[in-house]
């Protein structure tokens, strides 16, 4: 997904993606992750991007009040950081390995 192509989606300028990707882990048979909004000091988080790296059950994408989504290894969902979201419970089996990353933009005024 090119800076571009977000800005595009959700109607406002992304000026380029934060420097701390991460991977993140959730074990097996966890609780997820609670319910929270992406947020940076620096610049105003305008789009998380999560890429699904491993197989997993459960740990669904929840965006609170709209819809959820379960990935399967290589999707990739981008939506608005600063939307409410959580990671429902990891389900049995393997881990929930993802790759996250936030472009970022000036802020709104």
């Amino acid at each position: 997904v090119t800076i571009e192509e977000a800005s595009k989606v959700w109607g406002y300028t992304c000026t380029g993606w934060e420097h701390q990707c991460r991977f993140n882990t959730y074990p097996a048979g966890g609780p997820g992750y609670f319910s929270h909004q992406d947020y940076s000091e620096v610049d105003q988080t305008k789009v998380t991007l999560i890429q699904a790296v491993s197989d997993f059950t459960g740990g669904e994408v929840k965006i609170i009040g709209r819809f959820t989504v379960a990935l399967e290894p290589n999707d990739v969902l981008v939506f608005p950081g600063f939307t409410q979201h959580e990671i429902l419970p990891v389900g049995p089996g393997n881990d929930r390995v993802t790759f996250t990353a936030w472009a970022t933009g000036e802020r709104f005024t």
